[in-house]
This record gives C-alpha cells, sequence and structure tokens, in this order.
C-alpha cells in the first residue's frame, strides 16, 4: 500500500489509536518525515520492511508507559536504530 509514499510535504503524523496495521511502503521516501506520533499503547502490526525506507525518521512518540513496546521497531522496517523515542 503506498498510502503516503513519496509525500514530499509531509513533515509528521499522527497515526490514530484504532488503526491495527500499517502496509508496506505507506510511507517511503518521505523526505521531510521527521516525527510520527502513535496513540495507541500496543504498536500497529507493521506488514512489509520498506514501511519506512529512505524517510528520515528522527522522533517517534507513544503514550506514556508504551516505550518498551515500540523499542521492538528500531531497525526494522525502514526505521532507523537511531530514532528516538519518547512518551507523552
Amino acid at each position: 500500500m503506498l498510502a503516503f509514499s513519496y509525500c514530499d510535504k509531509l513533515t509528521a503524523i499522527t497515526i490514530p489509536a484504532n488503526v491495527k496495521s500499517i502496509g508496506d511502503f505507506a510511507f517511503k521516501k518521505c523526505p521531510l518525515l521527521t516525527s510520527i506520533t502513535f496513540l495507541s499503547a500496543t504498536p500497529p502490526s507493521m506488514n512489509g520492511e520498506q514501511i519506512f525506507t529512505e524517510t528520515p525518521l528522527q522522533n517517534i512518540y507513544v503514550p506514556r508507559g508504551a516505550s518498551s513496546a515500540y523499542e521492538s521497531l528500531k531497525g526494522k522496517h525502514g526505521i532507523s536504530q537511531n530514532v528516538v523515542i519518547s512518551e507523552i
């Protein structure tokens, strides 16, 4: 699914708590996308290895108490090992 792929104006996104999965290539090559906020305490299922490929994510924001659940996303799905996960 190429929902927002190649979107050159997208800088931040919020994923609602009711989103249960994100498809491959959904945010591929979004050159300005540096932050994402997940509103669910449980990460959605990530269906593919190129969801965020060539997207410079720097920060992932998650609900309080959920950071350990989201740590497992680092190094997968195009998410850098260096991304900072912060609780909101």
